[in-house]
């Protein structure tokens, strides 16, 4: 899975692949029905920043932490693209948010 792009800003190295939950390596090999868990951001409560979560650990991760559009891009060999923007962000108590702007997404 990569980010693709987030507004309203955004990063001359995208797309970029994210970090696999538990840093497990990248290809993920999946069976058909089977599940691969990424970790898109990182944020603590009452901070400033998220921290985006690429597999590259050079790459630039923190951002302001408010509203933004993230495309995430999964692809894998005989499989069709799948293309989903959410919305990341901070709730009103102050946690983090990564909601699909499509109801039918399951995050």
């Amino acid at each position: 899975m990569s980010i693709t792009e987030f507004a309203p800003q955004s990063a001359d190295f995208l797309p970029v692949l994210l970090q696999r939950t538990n840093e497990e390596s990248h290809p993920a090999d999946l069976h058909p029905k089977g599940e691969a868990l990424f970790d898109v951001a990182a944020y603590k409560r009452g901070g400033v920043f998220f921290e985006l979560q690429y597999a590259p650990k050079h790459l630039p991760r923190a951002i302001e932490a408010r509203r933004y559009e993230l495309t995430l891009l999964v692809e894998g060999e005989n499989a069709p693209k799948l293309e989903k923007t959410v919305v990341l962000d901070r709730t009103s108590d102050g946690d983090l948010l990564l909601t699909a702007l499509d109801p039918r997404l399951v995050l």
